[in-house]
């Protein structure tokens, strides 16, 4: 037969994390990697194997159930069925014949629904249909139930499904219950049973019309026979029968089961499945045990109590055959109280008399002692009365305490706050009880667990001073009892009343304050008490009579103000012995516009209701004056003042001294200082005179402000209705500012410092925004301090400290700008400016020359130095470029130091061997050169030879250079008459000194340099003549300028000129002119003892031509 189409699932849900990042293909997208299962038909329907105890097919939603679908395919069960013939031997599975091939994952599943969102899987199992009757009959106790498992894990796109569980095995669960005599749960132990254990038992019943039997009888090896009597014996089934639950108190969960029983049984006579259910045996709890016995011959169980302490009354049990679950409900003897409270006269709780409470939304609380008694005999008031016992949070027995909590408009006659205790045992072995509340002071104390007895509130003793309490008792055993406690406050009333002076002034609205007194916690000697502010209660008067009278204080007649319903006795205020009241005062809160004249009066007011206290309060009208003090200036000056205080009926004569209709008001003064802020407050000044005209009020500054002081007043603007007078006082300081413009330029040694140079002051408040203009000035030489023409100065005079708000400025000066100096102190008053700056700069390059040599004879390379003032600086290695040529660059050097003055800088080369070295501006010549030594005999023998040396400075000098061979740089040689021999390739530069031999009567005369220098590049010619001593050869013709020397330097540059004159007795005349001719510079230099030459050192800054001329 098919099996039953039930419990199957519904749809199951989409994956919801998927949902929320799907990863779903793209429209139109087929996944390629999860096409349709080949174990589908064409309707999408599993397709069951054949010869297979059941079939497990797949099913899948999405999201959106009107776009889904469902994916299926073939799959085993995930448990191996037990045979029912092989009940109790866990080990044993289906006949090898009948068992299906092992599950193989199905794969290749859909992942996306046409809606986007990841399909959600579902196995489902269910019996094939198609077997054989007998396998059916056998098995079908395998697939009762949900057979449907969903998705437990997933790793990647593999999906893990929960487990389907094949079994034969169930269980029995049980739940107990405790109810009292009203049906409610027990939720307190107030019967005092402690710790309870309860004791059940297991009944089963075979097959639908069997009978209930206890397990222990059922399963017996009489009954079940040998064979299946052992098999659950050694699954250990036939244990557990009774179950005890045990240590746990009536208000704690009950609930068990008996787990692992056999769900069917194989006899002779067939397979039967069994029904389980639990009843109830026995009941032990603190102090006695209750007997249960049960008729199970009806449908329903029926139990029999025997309960010696009369507590348990009863026992009912539910019974669901589906999950063979049992619930037993254990009803008890039981009653309750309903606890009431009632706050009478104290105006919902106007004045904070009621306790307090911390829980939310509420406003006051008091707490109950519950009590109880089996003998009402003597009455209620002198009943023996013991507090009900519960077991505290710490295991311990304490007093059963309840608290009422309520806001200020609950616990009225109409409405009272109450709540009901239920679960109280109905009686004892002595009796039934009776049950009532007795209400506690606020803050009750418990020693050992036990309310103190001077914590209990009796009838008509005082509840929390304000109060008289009182009871009413009611009710009975099986209805329940009733507590009302009513708390009613003792009041009393204070009165208040106002005067104004002078007569006929409509006064200011005023509050009043009702004060009491409250003792002090450390009392010295004088009063024991001090006065505590009801400031929720203030009454304020405006001559009004208040026509709402829902608040028991109000002002009840013009300017006059009554306190209603006080209590008698305030909570927590002094008390001087048991029988007195609380002691009331009322103070009021003066406007600034009126001084109480005179003490508070205390006296007495009558009024139907008896005799109370009434305060009287005198007024006066008047104003003040306040005075403000603002420095607009640097904090340096400020200085305390003193203020006078000045007024005049007259509002146009505000501010005037010295004139008739003002006056100074005598003994007024005030002195602003930064201790009191700049402020001060001429208060209780009279607001008029005795002819009743209105006063204005004003201060005026003592002593005359200093010169660099601006004083403004301000007074405002009073009229007939002002209240109060105010007086504002602005010093505004002033100052001069000195700039400055210092010069390091070496006193304007190269003549670049303008005549003249604009300076302009700037100030502002605020450091980010942009200066406005305050002053400017053209400085010059006439400027300069005295004895110091390098530095020019000025002052701006009188220039305000501050802003009018007194926002204190910042000054600064800025200059325009000048070319060849850099300007420092930017942002500030004193500048700097020193010659020099990028555009100052020199560059320093030049060019390598050679001369009188060939390429072969050259270094690969030569080493040049750059000095300034004479220290080197800089160095580079100069090597030919791809031209053959030879240059260097040192790059841009500064043309003054940080003082202002010209650096002289020079370029030195290294020695180059062979070479002499020669320095034009910044380019270098190296080179060679020659040295002729020519004879000539003026008269004479012509054919006589002549003997000769040359000596060089450089005594490294060998071999044969031309005409010359040299030993350690001398060559000798002779010369005949027109003859001449030349060295060549000399070093240039070296110098030279040619000597003949002399010879008796000849005289010598030489024409040339000799001593002298090897030329670069050229040849030095000397000439030597010889002469008899009787014709000697007449003098050479002189040159019309003897000393030319022409050049262009570079600019800027530093010139010195050295002069050798041939002779020692002439000056010469040194001229500097432009490349256009205009004359530079003359200088007339002097010949001097101690030097071999004369020297002048000249500063250039313009192209130069320099030439020297004989005087």
């Amino acid at each position: 037969m098919p099996p039953e189409e039930e419990n199957q699932p519904a749809d199951p849900p989409t994956d919801e994390e998927d949902t929320q990042n799907p990863e779903s293909p793209a429209d139109g997208e087929e996944d390629e990697q999860n096409p349709a299962s080949p174990a589908e038909d064409g309707d999408g329907q599993s397709v069951a194997q054949e010869e297979t105890l059941s079939a497990a097919s797949l099913q899948s939603d999405p999201a959106d159930g009107e776009h889904g679908g469902t994916g299926s395919g073939p799959a085993a069960p995930t448990d191996s069925a037990e045979d029912p013939d092989q009940i109790g031997d866990t080990d044993s599975q289906v006949p090898s014949e009948e068992t299906p091939p092992a599950a193989q994952p199905q794969t290749e599943l859909e992942k996306w629904a046409p809606n986007g969102a990841r399909w959600v899987y579902t196995v489902k199992e269910e019996l094939n249909s198609d077997l054989k009757e007998a396998l059916y009959e056998q098995y079908k106790y395998y697939f009762t139930g949900n057979r449907t498992a969903g998705e437990d894990s997933t790793d990647g796109d593999t999906i893990h499904m929960k487990e389907l569980k094949n079994s034969l095995e169930t269980r029995a669960p049980f739940t107990k219950r405790w109810v009292g005599s009203d049906g409610e749960p027990i939720t307190a132990d107030y019967m005092d049973l402690g710790e309870m254990s309860v004791t059940f038992e297991l009944y089963v019943k075979e097959g639908k019309s069997g009978g209930w039997q206890r397990a222990a009888d059922y399963f017996t090896q009489e009954n079940l026979g040998e064979d299946a009597y052992e098999k659950l014996k050694d699954a250990g089934i036939l244990n557990g029968f009774s179950i005890t639950l045990e240590n746990r108190h009536i208000y704690d969960s009950w609930s068990g089961a008996c787990e692992n029983l056999p769900r069917v049984v194989k006899k002779d006579s067939g397979i039967s499945e069994l029904s389980y259910r639990v009843v109830e045996t026995e009941i032990a709890y603190q102090g006695g045990t209750v007997t249960i016995t049960v008729d199970t011959s009806g449908e329903e169980f029926a139990y029999t109590v025997a309960d010696s302490g009369g507590l348990f009354t009863g026992i009912e049990d539910t019974y669901t055959e589906s999950g063979n679950s049992t619930t037993i409900t254990n009803k008890l003897a039981t009653t309750s109280l309903q606890v009431q409270k009632i706050w009478t006269n104290d105006r919902n709780n106007v004045y904070g008399t009621r306790p307090d409470t911390d829980e939310a939304g509420k406003t006051w609380e008091t707490s109950f002692l519950i009590q109880r008694t089996t003998d009402l005999s003597v009455g209620w008031e002198a009943a023996a009365w013991e507090a009900v016992q519960v077991t505290g949070e710490n295991g311990q027995k304490q007093d059963l305490v309840v608290t009422l909590t309520g806001t200020d408009t609950e616990g009225t006659v109409e409405s009272p706050v109450g709540m009901t205790i239920s679960g109280l045992p109905k009686q004892n072995a002595e009796g039934e009880y009776t049950y009532r509340a007795v209400e506690l002071e606020p803050g009750y104390q418990m020693t050992n667990g036990a309310v103190d007895l001077s914590s209990y509130v009796l009838l008509r003793d005082s509840y929390n001073e304000a109060y008289t309490a009182a009871y009413t008792y009611g009710g009975q055993s099986d209805d329940g009892f009733l507590t009302t406690a009513a708390n009613d406050m003792q009041t009393t009333k204070v009165f208040a009343g106002k005067t104004w002076m002078p007569a006929g002034e409509e006064g200011a609205q005023v509050t009043l304050h009702l004060q009491y007194a409250v003792p002090l916690e450390n009392p010295a000697e004088g009063p024991a008490y001090t006065w505590k502010t009801l400031t929720a209660v203030s009454v304020t008067l405006d001559g009004t009579t208040d026509p709402d009278l829902d608040k028991p204080y109000y002002e009840y007649a013009e300017w006059k103000a009554v306190w209603e319903n006080l209590p008698a006795r305030m909570p927590g205020s002094y008390l001087s012995d048991s029988d007195s009241e609380t002691e009331y005062r009322v103070t009021e809160a003066v406007s600034g516009s009126y001084v109480q004249v005179g003490d508070t009066k205390k006296e007495n007011k009558t009024d139907v209701d008896g005799t109370y206290p009434e305060f009287q309060f005198t007024n006066k009208a008047v104003t003040s004056l306040t005075v403000k003090k603002k420095w607009h200036t640097a904090d340096a000056k400020k200085h305390p003042i003193t203020m006078e205080l000045w007024r005049t009926t007259d509002k146009n004569l505000i501010g005037k001294t010295g004139v008739d209709g003002v006056e100074q008001v005598a003994g007024m003064t005030a002195k602003l200082s930064a201790a009191n802020n700049w402020r001060h407050i001429f208060g209780e000044l009279d607001k008029v005179n005795s002819q009743n005209q209105k006063y204005y009020y004003y201060a005026i500054e003592q002593g005359t402000p200093d010169e660099d002081m601006e004083l403004i007043y301000d007074h405002g603007e009073p009229t007939e209705t002002t209240v109060a007078f105010t007086t504002a006082i602005t010093n505004r300081g002033y100052t001069d500012i000195p700039v400055s413009k210092t010069w390091r330029d070496d006193s304007d040694a190269q003549g670049l410092r303008p005549e003249t140079l604009k300076l302009t002051l700037y100030r502002r408040t605020d450091p980010a925004a942009q200066g406005e203009v305050a002053g400017e000035v053209t400085l010059s030489a006439k400027n300069a301090q005295d004895g110091n023409a390098d530095v020019w100065t000025y002052t701006f005079e009188h220039l305000p400290d501050t802003d009018g708000s007194g926002n204190p400025y910042t000054y600064w000066v800025e200059e325009e700008h000048l070319e060849s100096y850099t300007v420092t102190g930017s942002g500030m008053l004193a500048l700097t400016n020193t010659l020099g700056g990028k555009e100052t700069e020199i560059a320093i390059q030049g060019r390598k020359t050679w001369v009188g040599d060939g390429a072969d004879d050259r270094p690969n390379s030569i080493t040049l130095s750059l000095l300034q003032n004479g220290t080197k600086v800089a160095e580079r290695e100069v090597t030919p470029n791809a031209d053959g040529s030879w240059t260097y660059d040192f790059g841009s050097w500064p043309a003054y130091d940080d003082s202002g003055r010209a650096y002289t800088y020079t370029v030195q080369e290294e020695p180059v061997d062979g070479y002499g070295s020669r320095v034009d501006g910044w380019n270098v010549i190296n080179g060679k050169g020659n040295l002729t030594v020519k004879k000539q005999v003026y008269s004479g023998d012509r054919q006589r030879d002549f003997s000769f040396t040359v000596t060089l400075d450089d005594k490294s000098i060998n071999g044969i250079c031309g005409d010359m061979t040299f030993q350690d740089g001398v060559a000798a040689f002779t010369l005949k008459d027109g003859e001449s021999k030349t060295a060549k390739g000399l070093p240039s530069g070296v110098g030279y000194t040619v000597a003949e031999a002399r010879v008796d009567g000849y005289g010598t005369r030489i024409e040339g340099h000799n001593p002298g220098t090897v030329p670069f590049g050229d040849t030095a010619e000397v000439l030597i003549i010889n002469y008899d001593d009787t014709t000697p050869p007449p003098d050479p013709a002189p040159d019309p300028n003897p000393c030319r020397i022409q050049t262009r330097v570079p600019i800027p540059c530093r010139i010195q000129i050295r002069i050798r004159p041939l002779t020692r007795t002439k000056a010469r005349i040194l001229i500097c002119r432009t490349n256009r001719g205009t004359l530079m510079n003359r200088m007339t230099l002097f010949p001097r003892e101690t030097l071999p030459s004369w020297r002048c050192i000249w500063h250039c800054w313009r192209p130069l031509w320099l030439a020297q001329q004989p005087s």
